[in-house]
């Protein structure tokens, strides 16, 4: 590994030109990696050597897979101890990772870097090595690398003030938070009322009959889709740190692996179905019968169960921080549990479905008409959908080790 290097060391050793890096220019270069072996030798040259009690700090205390899970979880767990803590990898597991093959690791080297805002490293599927002569944090700048292996060789840090957001560190390993679940579907409008009959006439069609029937009540819309579920959290990964000579003010490393997703919203309910018409009255010669009611719209449909929230997930792996013994006291570390996400809410209720048409009153011109039928109601509104329940596990974080050398 390159522990107690110089810089141009390290620079040499990945490639990168000495010229460009004594003219202030920062240099990054990959290295394709095309199957798990190569990763394996990449990792312990540039990274940890399998020798070192590094390799075993990493993984202390993350569960080791058992061979019988299949999940992509279990076979990354035994990648990593193939890689780190030289076991066996199965063919199997071979198989299911060749995939991910070719992939590359980005080395990057400055002899002075100081960052104008805050530093973001976000990479699931790169790892990445940063080479710095001195790294000079000012007021407000800090480093965080999500879900994303990472390896910073460093000869000095300057900490100029703080990070001016107290609920993180100066160097800080997260995970990723899940995504939210989709919202639910909008349930189905609501089916038309009958429709009312029309009025008759009796005595063979000279004298006035029923009156025109009513319209039905239109039907209630149907309840919104549930939400989806969030998606539970994605890990933080391995971080190694290496000062080798000193530091100027105080860091701190933080660390949190990835929190649950929040669970989506259920489905608006579906409108309420429209009212029935009401039936024409009839025309019975100089007779004639009134026009039926309209129907009432339907009311509208119940809202859709929100999502549950996803969990929050365990890191991964652990973090090591190798500095001077002599600047011990200027080094703090902090870590978080990960937190479940919180649930979907209920889909809001569906609206009321429109009142029908009145029938017409029957009548001939020239003769008494008959009215027509009373005007329906709009539906009233569904109800809200249940809240979905939140996420109920939370995600350990690495453990940071601190070795003074």
């Amino acid at each position: 590994m390159d522990s107690k290097t110089t810089f141009y060391d390290r620079a040499k050793k990945y490639g990168h030109s000495i010229e460009a890096l004594k003219a202030g220019m920062t240099v990054s270069s990959t290295i394709t990696v095309n199957n798990v072996d190569q990763l394996k030798h990449i990792f312990n040259e540039h990274i940890v050597d399998p020798d070192s009690k590094i390799g075993k700090l990493l993984f202390e205390g993350i569960p080791a897979a058992d061979d019988a899970d299949g999940s992509m979880s279990g076979v990354l767990r035994r990648v990593q101890a193939f890689i780190y803590q030289d076991a066996e990898l199965s063919a199997m597991d071979r198989q299911k990772i060749a995939n991910g093959f070719p992939m590359e690791v980005e080395l990057t080297s400055a002899e002075n870097y100081t960052p104008t805002a805050p530093v973001s490293i976000n990479s699931p599927t790169q790892p990445k090595v940063y080479n710095y002569g001195t790294l000079t944090l000012n007021q407000g700048i800090y480093i965080t690398a999500y879900q994303t292996t990472v390896t910073f060789n460093i000869d000095e840090v300057v900490r100029n003030g703080d990070n001016g957001n107290p609920n993180i560190g100066d160097f800080n390993f997260f995970g990723a938070t899940g995504a939210a679940g989709a919202t639910g579907s909008t349930g189905a409008t609501g089916g038309t009322g009958s429709a009312g009959s029309k009025g008759t006439c009796t005595n063979g069609g000279g004298i006035s009959g029923k009156a025109g029937g009513g319209g039905g009540t239109g039907l209630t819309g149907g309840t919104g889709g549930p939400g989806n579920p969030g998606k539970d959290g994605q890990p933080s990964q391995q971080a190694t740190i290496t000062i080798n000579d000193g530091i100027t003010g105080n860091l701190l490393f933080f660390t949190r692996s990835g929190t649950g997703g929040k669970g989506g919203a259920g489905g608006k309910g579906g409108r309420g179905g429209t009212g029935g018409n009401g039936g024409h009255g009839a025309t019975c010669d100089c007779e004639c019968t009134s026009g039926g009611n309209a129907g009432n719209g339907g009311p509208g449909g119940t809202g859709g169960l929100g999502g549950n929230g996803g969990n929050g997930v365990n890191a991964a792996a652990n973090i090591i921080v190798t500095i001077p013994a002599s600047v011990a006291d200027q080094v703090t570390k902090n870590s978080a549990y990960a937190g479940y996400g919180d649930f979907g809410s209920g889909g809001a209720p569906g609206d009321g479905g429109p009142a029908g048409s009145k029938g017409g009153g029957g009548g001939a011109s020239g003769c008494p008409s008959c009215g027509s039928g009373s005007s329906g109601s709009s539906g009233g509104k569904g109800s809200q959908g249940n809240n979905g329940n939140p996420g109920t596990i939370q995600g350990a974080p690495a453990t940071i080790t601190i070795i003074k050398t």
